[in-house]
């Protein structure tokens, strides 16, 4: 009887130890609507996305065909991910006030919250080939298309068609 006592006592004891040494994890936001589904990639393990999951800085967020995801940041923004897309979530750093989503494939629809200062969202489209390095800073209203394994075209301006197609393969009723 006391020697079980004893073994819970010191596995008590050694858990905060353990804890202790665990990675730090600055959550973002969180999944807040998941269509079918979609996957989050946190330090190399991938795992299937849970409605109220914590999304946390450099996890990256995909879907398949078909698939949409919703997360609410901190902020309060919204984000829209679209069927077939990869974004990894980054928050604000040391000089740095932009929350920036890095797309590499897909669509993303953002609808961002009333900020405060010089906060801001960046959404930062890249392409997922190594090779292909240069990326692209969207503003409200742009839009741009990244060819596979090819640079991001440069951004522009969309039309009402454009807006209206990226609306329809972003929307989570």
């Amino acid at each position: 009887m006391h020697a079980r006592i004893f073994i819970r006592c010191c596995l008590l004891v050694g858990l905060p130890a353990v804890l202790a040494g665990a990675p730090q994890v600055t959550f973002v936001g969180k999944a807040t609507r998941l269509i079918p589904r979609a996957n989050l990639t946190r330090a190399e393990r991938t795992q299937q996305l849970q409605q109220n999951d914590g999304v946390a800085e450099n996890d990256r967020v995909r879907t398949a065909a078909g698939g949409r995801a919703r997360l609410e940041l901190a902020d309060g923004s919204l984000i829209n991910v679209g069927s077939a897309s990869e974004l990894v979530v980054h928050a604000p750093t040391g000089a740095t006030t932009a929350t920036t989503l890095e797309l590499h494939y897909g669509r993303v629809r953002a609808w961002v919250a009333p900020r405060t200062g010089a906060g801001r969202l960046e959404v930062r489209v890249t392409s997922t080939d190594p090779a292909v390095t240069e990326e692209v800073i969207l503003l409200p209203g742009e839009g741009t298309a990244v060819p596979t394994n090819r640079p991001p075209q440069p951004p522009r301006r969309w039309t009402q068609e454009e807006m209206q197609a990226g609306y329809e393969d972003t929307i989570i009723p």
